[in-house]
């Protein structure tokens, strides 16, 4: 067990999984249950790139066109009262479409290498992927902001419909903090289960409370492809672990536990994501040293 101490007057009672193997067991307040944890996959050994000098095709964007950078927050998909408007940055690209569970949408480039549509007769539940053109090679792509996935997609959400009930919560003072960290799909696992989820974390927030604990740290939820994995490889920052649930089951999460008088802490990884090829960011509009996909 880890050992316990007040360090900026938090109690620690588990400060990293690898030094508390089992936190369902710490303190007994997870239900038991043998989830073996994988490692985060690691990069491949570096293998030599062969880079390929290519002329310049007609249709390769020019560095003046790559030079905007658009705002952040106006990217993704977004459903409106004329259907649900798609943007998305691949200044890389020269064309691009959007598809779906809808009628598929050409898309038009803006300043920066914005690319936008509205599709219709997408809805928010729709599945959607962009595809993206460049010398003359196709490139098939999730949506970096995709908020959630499914089947290998990105899907449309709709706007923040989710009833909160626990609207007066306020966080604990900082002296007064008890922190206890937990890996998601490890703390709680239903019977027949492989690995835990927000609902199976959700019906064990009474024990985290009548233990006296005020603050949850989630290891990373945003998705990382694995129920098991420790979450340090994200793929998607603005996607919830699909394996974990929906991004309503995280914020029924946190609503249960405020009403608990739980703030709860998330583990956000910013500065890498997973390594090789099959991660989603990797060469996304085509914009890749050996022009692979």
């Amino acid at each position: 067990m880890a050992s316990l101490g007040r360090p900026n007057g938090f109690l620690f009672v588990c400060a990293a999984l690898a030094a508390c193997a089992d936190n369902a067991r710490l303190l007994d307040a997870g239900t038991l249950a043998d989830v073996p944890l994988e490692d985060d996959v690691k990069p491949a050994a570096d293998v030599p790139v062969v880079v390929r000098d290519v002329a310049p095709s007609v249709d390769t964007p020019t560095p003046d066109a790559l030079a905007a950078t658009p705002d952040a927050s106006t990217l993704g998909a977004t459903a409106t009262a004329d259907g649900v408007r798609f943007r998305v940055w691949a200044p890389g690209a020269a064309a691009a479409t959007v598809h779906g569970d809808f009628t598929a949408q050409p898309m038009t480039r803006g300043a920066g290498g914005v690319f936008e549509a509205t599709a219709p007769d997408a809805r928010p539940g729709h599945r959607y992927r962009y595809t993206f053109t460049r010398a003359g090679m196709t490139y098939e792509r999730i949506d970096p902001r995709a908020l959630e996935l499914r089947d290998g997609m990105g899907v449309v959400q709709a706007p923040d419909t989710y009833a909160w009930r626990a609207r007066d919560f306020r966080p604990p003072a900082l002296r007064e903090t008890v922190l206890y960290e937990l890996h998601v799909g490890s703390f709680s696992v239903a019977p027949g289960e492989p690995h835990g989820t927000f609902a199976s974390l959700t019906a064990r927030l009474d024990a985290l409370a009548d233990l006296g604990v005020n603050a949850i740290e989630l290891m990373p939820v945003n998705d990382f492809g694995s129920g098991t994995r420790w979450g340090y490889g994200p793929r998607h920052w603005f996607a919830v672990n699909q394996a974990y649930g929906s991004p309503d089951d995280l914020r029924r999460l946190v609503d249960e536990a405020h009403a608990r008088g739980i703030a709860v802490v998330l583990d956000i990884v910013y500065n890498h994501y997973t390594g090789g090829r099959d991660a989603p960011l990797y060469c996304l509009d085509g914009d890749c040293a050996d022009g692979t996909h």
